[in-house]
């Protein structure tokens, strides 16, 4: 399956799909605030963002777990011939990390991956394949979003 991530123009991408298993065969990203300065755009590796998310205490489980009428409705948004989509809005923090009892050094703090807007097409694409895919963050925090998922 080739999943391919390219960028159409300054501020539009578009993911496209070969994924049998799935309708949805592209997607088309344009950014959620038009204020690119403010809240930049960062092509992320869609790996390195689920193992960040995992650390949320809101994450959205695998899609073979949705129910077939939550899967039919994201398909049906995801759906290009519908226009081109929001690029999925985050936030990235360091937590700390609590060491276990037996430990007796502290965990270096670990980068989480929260959602603002976005969490549902972003959990459908990884599980599709995307192996990396386009989100927006605020610029205080973009420097550390393209350090740990880019």
């Amino acid at each position: 399956m080739t999943i391919m991530l390219s960028q159409i123009s300054a501020s539009c991408w578009r993911v496209t799909l070969h994924a049998t298993r799935i309708p949805v065969r592209a997607v088309v990203f344009k950014p959620d605030i038009e204020d690119l300065v403010e809240w930049p755009v960062i092509v992320v590796c869609a790996g390195k963002l689920l193992s960040c998310w995992e650390r949320d205490s809101y994450i959205v489980g695998p899609v073979g777990h949705w129910p077939s009428s939550k899967r039919a409705g994201i398909e049906e948004f995801l759906n290009e011939e519908g226009g081109a989509i929001n690029v999925p809005r985050a936030g990235i923090y360091m937590q700390q990390v609590q060491r276990s009892w037996w430990s007796l050094r502290a965990k270096p703090p670990a980068p989480v991956v929260s959602f603002i807007n976005g969490r549902h097409r972003t959990r459908y694409l990884i599980d599709a394949g995307v192996n990396s895919l386009p989100i927006q963050v605020h610029a205080s925090q973009a420097a550390l979003l393209r350090e740990v998922c880019a």
